[in-house]
């Protein structure tokens, strides 16, 4: 029997007034125990997911709301809002713990990075920002759109989606790792130069050892080697 063609009724659960003005965002929780809401009127709410009892009210942010994300991995919550500003609030006490400055126009969207540790946030201006919560630094500036990015997303092996008002759809991939191993590479590279270079000295080669010197860049060593020489 087709039923393609039927109408099916469905009825609301529960539902209540939750916000005096527009709710732009619904987030639940990772264990499914709360259920966050973020609006217009400046406040994001938390509710109980089995009876929609509020749980607590976020307050801070001089502007609307525009995305509130939970931590996989602590009991806070990340907002972005119209103030320019992100938030990160405890779940516990409703409080504010961290604020990140540092947009130039609303913030749309918020994400955590899969250890936890950082944040990610996208704006009205077109940027993308790279946050470290215990530090409160922003550590990377990606200039990733020419409008609004309203849209931000990560997947579980870590790559960013993001999409704006510019029409584009845009993939970043973390290079973190890559990065830190090729300061690793040349911190290491850079010990064995300067360890030859005490060699070359040591015995005398002169020349081999200017040449290290200007390489590495040491104007001292290279006065010393000179020195040596006219000596």
């Amino acid at each position: 029997l087709d039923r393609s063609d039927e109408e099916i009724t469905l009825q609301a659960r529960l539902s209540i007034r939750a916000h005096e003005k527009d709710i732009n965002i619904v987030s639940v929780a990772p264990n499914d125990s709360l259920v966050a809401t973020g609006s217009q009127d400046k406040t994001v709410k938390l509710w109980r997911s089995s009876d929609l009892a509020l749980h607590g009210t976020l307050k801070g942010h001089k502007r609307g709301v525009w995305d509130c994300q939970f931590s996989q991995h602590d009991r806070v919550l990340a907002t972005g809002s119209g103030d320019r500003t992100v938030k990160l609030w405890s779940i516990a006490d409703c409080s504010c713990v961290r604020t990140f400055q540092g947009h130039m126009s609303s913030v749309l969207r918020v994400r955590f990075l899969g250890t936890g540790l950082q944040l990610l946030s996208s704006g009205s201006d077109g940027l993308i920002k790279l946050w470290t919560i215990r530090t409160n630094e922003c550590e990377s500036t990606i200039d990733a759109h020419d409008d609004k990015i309203w849209a931000l997303d990560l997947s579980q092996a870590g790559t960013l989606f993001s999409g704006g008002a510019d029409s584009k759809i845009a993939v970043w991939r973390d290079t973190t790792k890559e990065k830190d191993d090729e300061k690793r590479e040349a911190e290491e590279k850079n010990i064995m130069m300067e360890q030859t270079l005490s060699n070359h000295l040591r015995h005398k080669r002169y020349e081999q050892a200017l040449d290290l010197a200007l390489e590495l860049d040491k104007p001292h060593q290279v006065l010393k080697v000179l020195t040596d020489i006219l000596e």
